[in-house]
């Protein structure tokens, strides 16, 4: 087995619209990548001086095409400790959901990030292409709730529809009403999604019955911050501190 303190563990968290990758040595993160390509990634790494035999990468994915170049790549490199994050690998927690092969891993990994942070409860908001809201318990992964974030949601509209056209939500519109059909899109869209997962949130809350901590990480989650009651832990890298985790529990310390 490899000695994940002393080596070098490579995460990459492939999503449908962004790839974000970081590098950590001795449980810290000391480089990180986005949107870069998997090839431009390894040569940085091995750039360090890193020995391919003392790499480990670890990666979520949902989107097939580019784990069979990645997985090349790191072929190419040398480097055979390659650990693809998923629901048949060892996990920190049982996975209570009706199909575990169905499951993101994704949503796997930010669970692994909550467990890597000492919590056996969480309620965990990842805010990217779609929102998730889900729940873990000491007693498992419960699975949670999906539905579209900002951007596919105004893209649903104009996709959908015939007059209306495409609109993107960067930031905040202003509140309704909109005097323009392009500011109706943006406040709907925009103040409909915060309020979808402030009511999630609400639910899953009343569900569980006692206080947890709520996560809350991805690309739009500085729009959804400010919209959630209570104590909001921000955790712009829970993805990949799951991978990390992940990769601990796969090449455990000698």
């Amino acid at each position: 087995m490899t000695d994940v303190m002393k080596t070098s563990v490579l995460v990459m968290d492939r999503g449908n619209g962004s790839l974000k990758a970081a590098l950590f040595q001795n449980g810290n993160i000391v480089s990180r990548w986005r949107d870069d390509p998997e090839d431009k990634i390894l040569e940085s790494v091995m750039s360090r001086g890193c020995d391919p035999k003392d790499i480990i990468v670890a990666y979520s994915s949902v989107v097939s095409e580019w784990v069979v170049g990645m997985e090349k790549s790191v072929e190419e490199a040398g480097i055979r400790n390659l650990l693809r994050a998923g629901h048949d690998i060892d996990l920190p927690f049982r996975l209570l959901v009706d199909n575990p092969g169905s499951l993101g891993p994704d949503r796997i990994c930010a669970a692994c990030g909550a467990s890597a942070r000492g919590m056996d409860e969480a309620v965990i908001i990842d805010g990217g292409t779609a929102v998730t809201v889900d729940l873990l318990t000491a007693e498992g992964f419960h699975g949670g709730s999906i539905f579209p974030c900002f951007g596919l949601a105004a893209g649903a509209l104009s996709g959908g529809t015939a007059a209306l056209s495409p609109v993107e939500v960067v930031r905040n519109p202003g509140r309704p009403p909109g005097r323009s059909t392009v500011e109706a899109i943006e406040r709907g869209v925009f103040h409909g999604v915060r309020g979808g997962v402030r009511e999630i949130l609400d639910v899953t809350r009343l569900y569980v019955a006692r206080p947890v901590p709520v996560l809350l990480t991805g690309g739009a989650a500085g729009l959804l911050l400010d919209a959630l009651d209570g104590d909001i832990i921000h955790a712009p890298d829970l993805v990949l501190e799951g991978l990390y985790h992940l990769s601990s529990l796969a090449y455990p310390s000698k």
